[in-house]
């Protein structure tokens, strides 16, 4: 098991780039670091869960995901939510709103859940209106201070 987990996070790291386009670009003019709000939600399949290791339970703590045009991501997303996910379904998954610093990049789906260690908030049914490129929404707003 541990083989695999190591396998899907080579494997997210190595190719995670791959195809990608910015979800939304930040000001491309400023060359200090500025704090953005990122919020971020997406609607993904789940391709596979993986248990803690570190625990006795049989409880899945990981889910690798996959949405449109992205390299699988794996999520944690605790043994709580773990619980109620199965393979091969789709939920949208909301993680929670982190204050970051960045200059004048911007990442995808793939780039920024493992960059900034962000964690899942809920996971839903996903909405039938959200397909394609619509299914995935990253938001940066700039912090004024």
């Amino acid at each position: 098991m541990k083989k695999a987990l190591l396998f899907i996070l080579i494997l997210v790291f190595s190719f995670g780039c791959l195809g990608c386009q910015p979800q939304q670009e930040v000001d491309a003019d400023k060359d200090e670091p500025a704090n953005y709000l990122l919020d971020v939600s997406f609607t993904a399949t789940v391709v596979e869960l993986i248990d803690d290791e570190n625990t006795e339970a049989d409880v899945p703590r990981y889910a690798v995901v996959q949405s449109f045009q992205i390299p699988p991501v794996l999520v944690d997303v605790g043994e709580a939510l773990g619980k109620t996910l199965e393979e091969d379904e789709s939920y949208t998954i909301v993680m929670e709103q982190k204050t970051v610093e960045m200059i004048t990049e911007s990442y995808d789906l793939a780039t920024v859940i493992p960059l900034y260690g962000l964690k899942v908030k809920s996971i839903e049914a996903p909405s039938k209106d959200l397909q394609g490129a619509d299914a995935v929404s990253i938001v940066y707003s700039e912090l004024i201070e």
